[in-house]
């Protein structure tokens, strides 16, 4: 049987075995994996980055579960760079693009990616997966937003789930917080009877997801350190892609004025730490956190330029073109939607300006570079730039709430 799952400017067929019965029973073999797909088609495209985790394990789910997929290509961004069409979907979903947590409110960095911290973090799975025809379940382990105390995370109740999806249903699975804390894996297969899972990983920074078989990771002793785990169930009806603008444009508002999110500073509230602590001629305070990173006041000063300037630039270029995608759906609305691609775009070309105001980075290590970022006009011209992001963000949220209004 074949499936043909529509995707917005993707198109999607994916193969699905027969169904063993005796695997329905439970009975699952030692050792399964999902076929990997070639990616040959991406060889010579120059990619803008995919670094945000979230979008990118779904981005590579699709990928994963594809037997002839037909992207196309935005026109080029400034530099020739091409920009993925299912991440810039799923940035936009996801609420990535309009999110922005690096600074702890309180001790040292916390464990987990930044997203699980979201006041729903399944959320994102759900409404990105959705957007593509995917229906999902997602478990959160108690402790997280949107955990269910009373149904804990059990080890084997887990290996028969995602056993269940990768040799019943020939789907994949993504879970959070394995290999390791802050990262993502996307699972597409189990040796040992589950007891060892297979697949690729993505975290914050961490560049492509592309299936190199060099690059395939495993985690083990995995069930007690998942997190959030999302089963793929099915496929459903795909809402119109209008709806789902909509809807991600509705979340952009909320996202882009979130004060905090668990642990971290969040929207405005992001912007403003940001500052006081480039403007900082204290030392990292030990006593708050015993192992801070880096762990020299110079160190310090650079990092709070790279790679926050990248990831910002980023996520600002994703979110400037997905509103700009989405301007000419809705007519009525188009100038807001219009405006607010244009102050996003801004708080890209800030950090342009600041990464110019700071010097250069001398190579891949950034402690090495940004000769300014010792003088302190320099790191009050960058401050004044963070305050600036923090306003147009803002104004972005006004914009698409007024776009909305329009909508009605």
């Amino acid at each position: 049987m074949r499936w043909l799952v529509p995707l917005w400017l993707i198109t999607l067929s994916v193969e699905v075995p027969a169904v063993d019965e005796t695997s329905v029973r439970g009975d699952w073999p030692p050792s399964f994996a999902l076929l990997t797909p070639d990616l040959g088609r991406y060889q010579g495209i120059p990619r803008f980055p995919t670094n945000m985790p979230v979008s990118s394990v779904l981005r590579a789910t699709v990928q994963l579960l594809d037997e002839d997929l037909e992207l196309q290509w935005d026109e080029p961004l400034q530099g020739g760079l091409k920009m993925d069409p299912a991440q810039l979907l799923f940035m936009g979903a996801t609420g990535e693009a309009f999110t922005f947590l690096w600074f702890p409110r309180g001790g040292g960095r916390p464990p987990l990616d930044p997203t699980l911290y979201w006041p729903d973090p399944a959320a994102p799975y759900k409404r990105a997966l959705a957007a593509t025809g995917f229906s999902c379940e997602v478990l959160a382990r108690p402790g997280l937003p949107g955990g269910d105390a009373s149904q804990p995370l059990g080890a084997q109740m887990l290996k028969d789930r995602v056993r269940g999806c990768l040799v019943d249903q020939r789907l994949p699975v993504i879970i959070a917080g394995i290999p390791e804390p802050w990262s993502f894996m996307l699972v597409s297969g189990y040796g040992e009877n589950g007891e060892v899972l297979t697949g690729w990983k993505a975290s914050g920074g961490g560049g492509e997801m592309l299936f190199d078989p060099a690059a395939k990771a495993e985690a083990r002793q995995w069930a007690d350190a998942a997190q959030l785990v999302v089963l793929l169930t099915g496929l459903q009806d795909r809402p119109p892609l209008e709806a789902t603008m909509r809807d991600a444009m509705q979340q952009a508002v909320g996202l882009l004025r979130m004060a905090e999110a668990g642990p971290y500073h969040a929207g405005p509230a992001n912007f403003e730490a940001w500052a006081e602590a480039l403007l900082s001629d204290d030392p990292p305070d030990l006593a708050v956190d015993p192992n801070p990173h880096p762990q020299t006041i110079e160190g310090r000063r650079r990092w709070l330029i790279c790679p926050a300037t990248w990831d910002l630039m980023e996520r600002a270029a994703y979110a400037t073109r997905f509103l700009r995608r989405a301007a000419p759906l809705f007519t009525a609305a188009a100038g807001e939607i219009e405006a607010a691609a244009a102050r996003m775009a801004e708080v890209g070309d800030l950090m342009v300006r600041a990464e110019r105001v700071m010097g250069s980075a001398a190579g891949p290590d950034p402690t090495q570079g940004y000769p300014n970022a010792d003088e302190p006009e320099a790191r009050r011209q960058m401050a004044d730039m963070l305050l600036q992001c923090r306003d147009k963000e803002l104004q972005a949220a006004d914009h698409l709430e007024a776009a909305l209004e329009l909508m009605q």
